[in-house]
């Protein structure tokens, strides 16, 4: 099924504003196998019931704490650029890439923050910089951070693994609440009687 649409502005209370961002779409795939025995008058059926068969994972919005927690995950996401009206308006700098709402970090991967900015210069102007976090400058469409007490651009080849396991996405706080869809796998018996 198509992923549901929702109004996001980053947390700013904007006018016309609605309905503009997707949720991620859902897949599944369930599957029944069943083997009967004709055993004259009864008859004995086996049989499984299998949900979510190839195993998808889908983040679910009942991870989220509080809404703050929600905002900072969707801040972290690399969403489609908006219109250039709306992005001076939602109140924090939007990495624009093809992220969607559901999309996670990949297992095992450690959290890369990246805090964005719309110019350079509002980076080095920070007062006291961490050496953790990646530094976005919108003007430049380039990371920084903060080395040996100098700005300097991140390494190409550690920035595209960042991208590519999504390390940077801000996950929801209640980690049990992540993905509630796991395979599940049902058997039965059924007896039949002719007669």
């Amino acid at each position: 099924s198509s992923g549901y649409y929702f109004t996001w502005s980053g947390g700013a209370a904007i006018p016309g504003i609605e309905n503009n961002v997707q949720w991620t779409d859902y897949w599944n795939f369930d599957m029944r196998i069943t083997k009967t025995f004709d055993l004259g008058p009864l008859n004995l059926q086996l049989f499984a019931d299998i949900s979510n068969l190839f195993n998808f994972r889908y983040l679910t919005t009942y991870g989220f704490a509080t809404g703050t927690d929600y905002n900072e995950y969707l801040q972290s996401l690399h969403l489609p650029a908006f219109s250039a009206d709306l992005d001076r308006q939602i109140g924090y700098v939007n990495i624009s890439g093809d992220d969607r709402p559901g999309n996670y970090r990949k297992d095992g991967v450690a959290f890369q923050p990246i805090l964005a900015y719309r110019t350079y210069s509002a980076i080095t102007q920070i007062q006291s910089p961490q050496a953790r976090p990646f530094y976005y400058a919108a003007d430049q469409n380039q990371y920084y951070q903060w080395v040996s007490n100098a700005w300097q651009p991140v390494d190409p080849a550690r920035l595209q693994q960042v991208l590519d396991d999504k390390a940077y996405i801000d996950m929801p706080n209640q980690e049990t609440f992540w993905f509630l869809n796991p395979r599940s796998i049902f058997y039965g018996v059924r007896l039949t009687f002719d007669f």
